[in-house]
């Protein structure tokens, strides 16, 4: 498999007899790039700059990142902070949804 740099590879592989798919396999590596790029980082700096290296649900990627790096510093958000946290994935997956409805519907 191919140096995910920092994009990442999804690989796909079937096995075709000729009339059918008689087997199905997905491999996805995950960039290890991005451990570089965050290393040393304040955690505060490293929360801010994940939604500029994700052009995908980059506000969830923060969100991840800053949970991430408060479960290892060893405390929990507080309820207002995680509400407010939910509430912008769900405004993230809703913005998503729509985008893709306005660049696939049309076509459809």
């Amino acid at each position: 498999m191919p140096d995910p740099g920092l994009e990442g590879v999804l690989a796909i592989s079937l096995n075709w007899d000729g009339r059918r798919v008689g087997a199905a396999r997905v491999a996805l590596m995950r960039p290890g790039g991005m451990a570089r790029v965050l290393a040393g980082r304040l955690p505060s700096d490293a929360v801010a700059l994940v939604p500029r290296l994700f052009s995908v649900c980059g506000r969830s990627q923060a969100v991840a990142a800053a949970l991430a790096c408060e479960r290892a510093a060893g405390s929990e958000p507080a309820d207002a902070i995680g509400r407010e946290r939910s509430t912008q994935v769900d405004a993230e997956i809703v913005h998503e949804h729509f985008w893709r409805m306005l660049l696939d519907w049309p076509r459809a």
